[in-house]
């Protein structure tokens, strides 16, 4: 996987990092342990390990590419492991998308106009997961700035048409994210005004 090679933003870093972690559980050789993640009564018991583990396998990678880049003399991307409140906002996005995992895939697939959750790439599919969580329950960074960050995510580690799907995706769902925000708006407008016609009617 490849990333931009400029100075990248630290919350870019942290999203990185979580799409990195995520992406690796999709493989059908570490199903046991994606199982136990995706499983509540089991994930507090793992979750740290895993992540341990894999911060151990992001370090090596990291030390074996920058050998390759020495030896090379070329440019080597590689990725930081996020420290301190970017570390926290990385396992958020880790955590939130473990425990919503199913819940977010029927979004995804409600809104992916005739493909399933099985027919999408995998890159794709972990960069729509915590895109969407994002858009869901993380709603300190605004909308626009998620779907642009998964975009570039996409442009990034899959392909050339990747991008547009992703964004058209994700702009369907703000579309139903806003219009349901309206619908309860005007639903407790509605009650607040049935409420005072019955106090006024006493």
């Amino acid at each position: 996987m490849r990333h931009p090679q400029n100075k990248l933003h630290p919350r870019r870093i942290a999203r990185i990092y979580s799409f990195q972690f995520l992406y690796h559980l999709q493989f059908r050789e570490i199903k046991e342990i994606r199982d136990k993640l995706l499983d509540d009564n089991l994930r507090g018991k793992y979750i740290l390990e895993s992540i341990e583990n894999f911060n151990e396998t992001l370090s090596s990678l990291e030390c074996e590419l920058e050998v390759d880049k020495k030896e090379t003399n070329k440019d080597t991307n590689t990725i930081k492991i996020p420290l301190g409140k970017n570390m926290q906002y990385a396992l958020s996005i880790v955590t939130g998308v473990l425990s919503k995992y199913h819940e977010l895939e029927k979004i995804i697939e409600a809104h992916s106009k005739n493909w399933s959750i099985a027919k999408i790439a995998k890159v794709d599919l972990t960069i729509l997961l915590q895109a969407v969580y994002e858009l869901i329950y993380l709603k300190d960074t605004p909308k626009r700035v998620v779907i642009d960050e998964a975009i570039e995510m996409a442009k990034s580690f899959s392909d050339e048409q990747s991008w547009a799907f992703v964004n058209g995706i994700l702009d369907a769902i703000v579309r139903t994210l806003e219009k349901e925000k309206t619908q309860a708006q005007a639903q407790i407008q509605n009650q607040a005004q049935d409420q005072s016609d019955d106090q006024n009617n006493e």
